[in-house]
């Protein structure tokens, strides 16, 4: 009868097997596919703060432009008769005065 050594024993496990080679795969590709996926959801909240920040700043230049005041010009009948027109003009903030 054969026994072996703890030396044996030792070499015997320290030897890797098909299952342990597919496992370190397996481990290797998982975080390679981790490290991709953090990428890209990084490269997503850059892209999407970007588009906020876009999106803040012409909502502020919209605003801008709608509170500006406008200068209204009305042709009225003038006093001199017949084709003779005076100017009327109001300053506003909205296309349509109401008054």
């Amino acid at each position: 009868m054969m026994e072996k050594t703890y030396k044996d024993l030792l070499q015997q496990i320290s030897e890797p097997t098909i299952a342990d080679w597919i496992a370190a795969a397996a481990s290797i590709f998982g975080v390679i596919v981790a490290i991709v996926a953090a990428f890209l959801v990084y490269r997503q909240i850059k892209q999407t703060s970007e588009q906020m920040q876009n999106s803040a700043l012409k909502q502020a230049l919209d605003s801008e432009l709608r509170t500006r005041p406008y200068v209204y010009l009305e042709l009225i009948p003038g006093l001199w008769g017949e084709g003779s027109f005076e100017a009327y003009s109001k300053v506003g903030t909205h296309p349509h005065p109401t008054n």
